[in-house]
């Protein structure tokens, strides 16, 4: 520290603030906490402190020390604080995810009259547009518009981002439209856009276009547009754009090959799956937990459960999807008691992380219901329940069934071709007639389906469905009904 001087010569302040700013870089690169803040004393000691770049630069290297606190104290003992340090301050919070205290900055910068520039806007943008509100996304729009800046390039992507997460892709196109200047950034980032939307069509026309436009592809545009056709299961013209991809020479990635393994695991395409596996030794991804994860559900899914299983058990590190994987799989193929010893397995866990989801519940469940065990299938959904996990649509469904099996009357076969009395009716699961009688209550186990039935009533009525209650009166009625005056 002695090397800097305490009066700050003219001919010597250039050579003191980049001293400080070397200083302040180290501390930041090797984590040195205690330096850093002696590095930022001695800063205000000298008066160094005063000026915008340093101010702005002791914020930032605070940030990247993990201390979110000083920096913010720091950034309140500026008077009067310049762009620089409003940008370091916002930064920092984008940096640690605190969105909502980005906005409340940014606010707080217009109110002090200080107008963001090309660096703010694009932490601005991705904060709005993960907080969600459409309202602040269309503000911070509306104050690009204002000084000019809407469409520079990495404003524009930002905006294009922002707008496909919202699911306005038709201000995404339009902002991509008038962009003077594009990169493959753009295109990339409004055909994720697209495929995020599920919109297989135009995801693939603005391939073509940009293709046409002698713009070359990266390994983002194929993720992208492969994993579209993938999540439109359009598995066929995935598999046709992997194929094309290829002859074009384009490099591949693990994420690329992890699409490709679930796409060969929907069609169960086992050869193709073994030589996409091929892909995985030779590319040297056999390290990736994403790609291990699709190989174990590929060779699951197509019945080869020694290869699946050898796969899991060489993995090194395991995540939830890794155990879904492989539980889902045993289900699949019908053994479900191995399915529940992995998931039993599964359920000792110390990890929080690795605790069954609705995924894994759902899958033994199903298994032991396919397997014509409704019992099993009924005591654990009582546990997962009580586990405080909330049923899917796929468990609902499994239980609906699983609760007629076990409602159904021993004579329920025997009301075929029955006349229907009022008041009667019979549904038809699996090939088996169930009879129900309005006001009969003592079946077994209707205590169950009316409360799963009220749990799926309430569910449809959070997402805007109106039951139609309009009487239903049938063709015999109506005739009875026409008799009289």
């Amino acid at each position: 520290m002695s090397m800097i001087n305490h009066r700050r010569p003219d001919n010597t302040f250039s050579e003191n603030t980049d001293l400080f700013d070397i200083l302040m870089e180290v501390c930041a690169s090797m984590n040195a906490i205690q330096e850093a803040k002696q590095t930022h004393v001695h800063a205000i000691i000298t008066g160094f402190d005063q000026y915008a770049f340093l101010q702005a630069k002791v914020i930032a290297m605070y940030d990247r020390l993990g201390l979110l606190i000083d920096s913010r104290m720091a950034f309140n003992s500026i008077r009067n604080p310049k762009i620089l340090s409003w940008n370091a301050i916002i930064r920092a919070y984008v940096c640690h995810g605190n969105f909502n205290e980005a906005m409340r900055m940014y606010h707080l910068m217009a109110a002090n009259g200080v107008c963001g520039d090309g660096f703010t806007f694009p932490l601005i943008i991705r904060s709005c547009s993960a907080t969600g509100s459409v309202e602040e996304c269309r503000k911070v729009h509306d104050d690009l518009v204002q000084v000019g800046l809407e469409l520079r390039l990495h404003v524009a992507n930002g905006l294009i981002g922002m707008y496909s997460r919202l699911g306005r892709m038709d201000i995404a196109a339009s902002i991509f439209e008038r962009m003077p200047l594009r990169d493959v950034i753009s295109w990339n980032i409004l055909m994720s856009g697209y495929v995020s939307n599920l919109d297989c069509g135009r995801a693939l026309a603005l391939f073509e276009r940009m293709v046409s436009g002698k713009l070359k592809p990266n390994s983002i545009t194929w993720t992208s547009l492969i994993s579209a056709h993938s999540r439109c299961a359009h598995y066929d013209q995935a598999l046709c754009l992997f194929v094309k991809m290829r002859t074009l020479g384009a490099l591949l990635n693990g994420e690329i090959v992890a699409v490709v393994l679930s796409v060969c695991s929907r069609l169960s395409a086992l050869n193709k799956g073994k030589e996409i596996h091929g892909y995985v030794i030779r590319g040297g991804f056999e390290h990736l937990m994403c790609v291990n994860n699709s190989l174990v559900d590929m060779y699951g899914t197509c019945g080869v459960m020694d290869d699946a299983k050898a796969i899991f058990q060489e993995m090194g590190e395991k995540d939830l999807v890794t155990w879904n994987a492989m539980i889902s799989c045993y289900a699949l193929v019908g053994y479900c008691h191995k399915a529940f010893e992995l998931f039993s397995q599964l359920e000792i866990e110390k990890k929080k992380e690795l605790r069954p989801n609705v995924v894994t519940w759902s899958s033994v469940i199903n298994g032991f219901a396919s397997k014509g065990n409704g019992e099993k299938a009924l005591e654990l959904f009582r546990q997962m329940q009580m586990a405080g996990i909330e049923p899917n649509s796929v468990t609902m469904a499994t239980m609906l069934s699983v609760l007629a099996d076990l409602a159904a009357l021993d004579h329920g076969k025997e009301i075929h071709g029955l006349k229907k009395e009022a008041g009667q009716s019979w549904i038809e699961v699996k090939k088996k007639v169930y009879m129900f009688k309005a006001g009969f209550d003592s079946q077994p186990g209707l205590d169950e389906v009316y409360a799963i039935l009220e749990d799926l009533t309430q569910k449809m009525g959070a997402v805007g469905y109106v039951p139609d209650n309009t009487p239903v009166v049938d063709k015999e009625e109506k005739e009875i009904n026409s008799l009289w005056p």
